[in-house]
């Protein structure tokens, strides 16, 4: 089973210097993890957003994915929000969530194989949560506590 951990993290303000992760787990162990920054300010949701597109991308683009068959496949998301939207259909109130929103929707789509988003708990999504942290907040540091 594929396991996407996915968080997004903004400093300085919200909408502020915006960065998101990705750890990913096959059966239980780690295949790939990364962080980066988001090439303009987001608000926390935005960023959160960014990273489940990034892990769609990643199964797109991924060949050790397309060699998985039939293994199940899960994105991780502590938002309620984007999961909110996403897979319960809630109401998305503001215009450029519902562009993000429809972009995760028309990416699952145009996968090959289906792939379930789970919501949990922030202290669950450990992992990604530092990475996506450790990100801003070394280019906060860089840039003098968020001045440009």
């Amino acid at each position: 089973m594929y396991e996407i951990f996915v968080d997004g993290s903004v400093r300085c303000g919200n909408p502020g210097l915006a960065g998101i992760a990705m750890f990913v787990r096959r059966n239980g162990k780690c295949v790939y993890k990364y962080s980066w920054l988001l090439p303009r300010d987001a608000t926390s949701n935005e960023a959160e957003y960014e990273a489940v597109i990034a892990a769609l991308t990643y199964l797109k683009t991924s060949n050790e994915v397309y060699k998985m068959g039939r293994e199940k496949c899960v994105i991780v998301t502590d938002s309620q929000l984007v999961y909110g939207h996403v897979i319960r259909n809630w109401k998305c109130n503001f215009p450029h969530l519902r562009i993000l929103r429809d972009e995760v929707k028309n990416r699952l789509r145009e996968l090959p194989f289906n792939v379930d988003i789970r919501q949990m708990a922030r202290e669950e999504n450990e992992i990604a949560n530092e990475l996506a942290q450790a990100i801003t907040e070394k280019e906060k540091e860089r840039r003098g506590n968020g001045r440009i």
